[in-house]
């Protein structure tokens, strides 16, 4: 089982508590889901997205463009990366073997879509 450490002042953030219900819930979901591994971009199709949190699929759209807009998430096709992981977990996952278990993920994108990704982060 993998384990993600979430910050407790995550609900005092300033952008967190401007969203509404839905949205914080997408936002959590979107950070703490089962698909996300060390490298910060992971496949998630919106319809598990939908199941898994019961938001309808034009709701979870229209906030995932919102996400985007905010240059919190960014997104091709079903890839989702979350663009902060960095400033969070540089000092949580270090070392050799987290290094290639990242790697080893990125080598499983598409190519396209790790181009992508590739000029969002830099």
């Amino acid at each position: 089982m993998k384990t993600r450490i979430i910050y407790t002042k995550f609900w005092q953030d300033k952008y967190i508590t401007s969203l509404k219900t839905e949205e914080k819930l997408l936002f959590a979901y979107l950070i703490t889901n089962d698909k996300i591994g060390l490298s910060s971009i992971y496949e998630c199709p919106i319809r598990n997205i939908s199941f898994d949190t019961g938001l309808n699929i034009k709701l979870i759209e229209r906030t995932l463009t919102r996400f985007e807009k905010d240059e919190k998430f960014a997104r091709f096709g079903d890839w989702i990366c979350i663009l902060n992981s960095k400033k969070y977990n540089a000092n949580l996952y270090k070392g050799e073997k987290n290094e290639v278990a990242a790697k080893k993920e990125l080598e499983l994108l598409p190519a396209d879509a790790m181009e992508y990704f590739t000029k969002i982060l830099g």
